[in-house]
């Protein structure tokens, strides 16, 4: 495996140890990078999501989540209240 490609834009860890790998785009139709692939099985967040210029929230397969980053806003606000 690769690991000079694997790369996650951020990684937000939560009480409880929930971590969230995110992945940032400008396009407003967003592609995930095989890096981001390769970095979220190692690090084996719960949640992953592509924060993209777009404002629908929608599913890209394999758990991972395109959503705006109000939307993003949104759920960590969640969290914090959890």
């Amino acid at each position: 495996m690769d690991y000079a490609s694997a790369e996650i834009d951020l990684i937000l860890e939560f009480h409880g140890n929930e971590k969230w790998a995110i992945e940032i785009k400008h396009s407003s139709s967003p592609k995930i990078s095989k890096g981001f692939y390769i970095a979220s099985a190692d690090i084996k967040p719960h949640q992953m999501f592509v924060v993209y210029s777009g404002s629908d929230q929608f599913s890209m397969g394999n758990d991972i989540k395109a959503i705006s980053l109000m939307g993003l806003m949104h759920k960590i606000i969640e969290m914090d209240k959890d």
